[in-house]
């Protein structure tokens, strides 16, 4: 038989060790008694660390030190709310008597303010001004609606023409013309720069792969500048 040794844990007396006696799990299965040590503490018994800095704080006096046990005994009833309160003098009274008259005043105002607002009546509007606006108002919707149709009639012949104008492609010899001078102008930059390579060179500096290959296409592209030449 086992006897309690403590909360959550038993001795067993035939074997005289400690013991988590099983229990009964909420699905209805039970779990197996667990051995445990001497000295053995629940996890939930454990108690928190603190270090130092906390300990300090906590044993540190609330009370300034220095003072008498008297002064220490009032200190802790006053921070407590236990200390009677101090009779009120004339003037607190008197201050006290004016702030509840107020209130009452201020009280009053709501309530007159209340009972007005209860006993206005609004009468309601007449119906011959209501039926008009309507008519009002749908004789000038149609007369936006009129105008706006005139519009979107007049708009889209004008957008038509604008249309072919702008569908007519640009046809011709100005456009060849200019795309000429532009490669003109492409292998008169790039002959430039191969002339510049030539002087790198003769001066002694290293060129690069994609400098030589340059370099080598030379006279590819002074013959294509003669053709274009030729042509224009």
């Amino acid at each position: 038989m086992a006897v309690p040794e403590r909360l959550g844990v038993v001795r067993d007396e035939q074997t005289g060790e400690l013991l988590i006696p099983g229990s009964r799990r909420p699905d209805g299965s039970w779990r197996k008694a667990r051995r445990v040590k001497e000295g053995y503490v629940p996890q939930e018994e454990v108690p928190v660390y603190e270090n130092k800095g906390v300990q300090w704080m906590k044993s540190r006096p609330d009370h300034p030190i220095g003072l008498s046990p008297d002064d220490v005994e009032r200190h802790q009833q006053a921070k407590e709310g236990e200390l009677p309160q101090a009779p009120m003098s004339k003037a607190a009274k008197k201050n006290a008597k004016k702030r509840e008259r107020k209130k009452m005043l201020e009280q009053q105002k709501v309530d007159e303010v209340l009972n007005s607002v209860e006993d206005i009546h609004i009468a309601p509007s007449s119906p011959s001004k209501s039926a008009e606006m309507p008519e009002k108002k749908d004789s000038k919707s149609s007369s936006k609606q009129s105008k706006k149709s005139e519009k979107s009639t007049t708009k889209p012949e004008k957008q038509d023409n604008k249309v072919q104008v702008e569908s007519a492609p640009a046809t011709g010899p100005s456009s060849t013309a200019t795309d000429t001078v532009k490669k003109i102008r492409n292998l008169k930059k790039k002959l430039k720069q191969i002339q510049e390579l030539e002087v790198k060179a003769k001066g002694g500096s290293e060129l690069s792969p994609e400098q030589k290959e340059k370099l080598t296409r030379k006279g590819i592209l002074e013959e294509e500048l003669r053709a274009l030449e030729d042509a224009s």
